[in-house]
């Protein structure tokens, strides 16, 4: 398997903010004790080592769900590489896999967010209390998604453009 730098960026980004929320939410809820006097250094490798796999998992639901709704150009994108030159199907093949990574790496982040949301809202139902921290975080998450969601479309659109471009001339 090649693992480059990219997969840990793709995957262990959502992993450790996914984690970052839960443990934000578990600490406004027990308290902040847990983390005096260097009890913490522990955890948090562990954490810190967990992102990756994580991250993995939170971008199986985007991956699935951006599979249902694809336009499968793949076999069309093959054939018309074959006809190009050297330097500019490397071009087009970089800028293809460019945008390609952006995409997946903002749908993983767009499915750790919604799913960050959804377990701070039952961790905090379960409790029977909606702190203020919890509020925050809730806010936070619901801005931040609305960021990421917009970059999302962003370079989906800018796909979508770059392959109409490229195989619908």
């Amino acid at each position: 398997m090649n693992f480059d730098t990219k997969h840990i960026l793709r995957w262990g980004i959502p992993g450790w903010y996914f984690i970052l929320n839960l443990t934000i939410a578990v600490s406004a809820i027990v308290g902040y004790e847990w983390m005096v006097n260097g009890q913490f250094i522990v955890p948090t490798i562990i954490i810190t080592l967990m992102g990756v796999p994580l991250g993995y998992i939170l971008h199986q639901p985007y991956f699935f769900i951006s599979n249902i709704f694809a336009n499968n150009t793949t076999v069309k994108w093959n054939l018309y590489l074959v006809n190009e030159d050297k330097d500019r199907r490397d071009f087009l093949s970089q800028r293809y896999a460019y945008l390609l990574t952006v995409i997946h790496g903002y749908g993983s982040l767009l499915s750790s967010i919604f799913i960050s949301i959804i377990s701070v809202f039952i961790i905090s139902t379960i409790n029977g209390t909606m702190d203020t921290e919890i509020r925050w975080l809730l806010v936070i998450n619901l801005v931040l998604s609305i960021f990421v969601f917009t970059n999302f479309m962003y370079y989906q659109k800018s796909f979508s453009k770059f392959i109409r471009s490229i195989l619908y001339k």
